[in-house]
C-alpha cells in the first residue's frame, strides 16, 4: 500500500482500512466466485505475440 499523505494521523487512518473481518457466509460467497475462468492469458503457458 502506498499512502499519499504526509500527516502521521492520516497515514495511520489509511492503514486502518485493513482492520475488518468478513463473516464466514461472506467468505463462502467469495470462494464460490472462482469457477476457473481466466480473463487474461495464463502467464505460465502464454507463448507471446
Amino acid at each position: 500500500m502506498v499512502v499519499r499523505s504526509a500527516r502521521p494521523e492520516r497515514i495511520a487512518s489509511n492503514f486502518d482500512v485493513f482492520d475488518f473481518e468478513l463473516a464466514a457466509e461472506h467468505m463462502d460467497a467469495l470462494g464460490g466466485l472462482n469457477d476457473g475462468t481466466r480473463v487474461r492469458e495464463d502467464p505460465l503457458t502464454y507463448a507471446g505475440t
